[in-house]
Parts: structure tokens; sequence; C-alpha cells
């Protein structure tokens, strides 16, 4: 696969499954890219993933989901504690019969 890469940014631009050589490179200049500030590679699975990383856009999204998964986790660990304290629920998460 090819991918075409913003040198400034670091931003993925495209990605191909079959494209040709330069094809990417010229995508990026019809639409308005300098070609000094763009990068187009071959690359596997592992080249695509290790341009993903880089870019600033996939790192904030990925870092917005784990906050976002750390929030929800807060969020279980107090709801189970306060159904724990109203005698709803035992420690080992069982429902106390008569109680639900």
């Amino acid at each position: 696969m090819r991918i075409c890469i913003h040198k400034t940014t670091r931003r993925i631009l495209e990605l191909q499954s079959a494209a040709t050589p330069g094809t990417l490179i010229r995508n990026a200049l019809n639409a308005g890219f300098k070609e000094t500030d763009i990068e187009e590679r071959e690359v596997d699975r592992a080249g695509y993933d290790a341009a993903r990383a880089e870019d600033p856009v996939v790192a904030a999204e990925a870092e917005r989901i784990a906050v976002g998964e750390l929030i929800q986790a807060k969020i279980r660990e107090q709801a189970i504690a306060a159904l724990i304290a109203e005698g709803k629920i035992t420690a080992d998460g069982k429902t106390v019969k008569g109680k639900s």
C-alpha cells in the first residue's frame, strides 16, 4: 500500500492499497499541497501503523478514547460502591434478595 504524508504536520493525507508510484503525490498537488511538503511511501501494515502513531490527529483521538475509558471505569466503580453501600449487591457483585 502507499501513503502520502504532509511533512510539516505528519498527517496522513491519503492511503491507497493499489496505487502506482506518484499517484498520491499528484493527488496531493491537485489538492493544493506543495511538492516539497509531501512524501509518498510504500508501506506494509507495520509502516502504516508507525505513520499513524506519528499523526497528531490520530494520537489525540487515541488519548481522547483512553480518557473516556478511564472516566467510564471510574463511574462504574462509583456506581458499584453505591450499590454495595445501599446493600443492593454484595462485594462479589451478587444481587441481595429483595433489594433490587
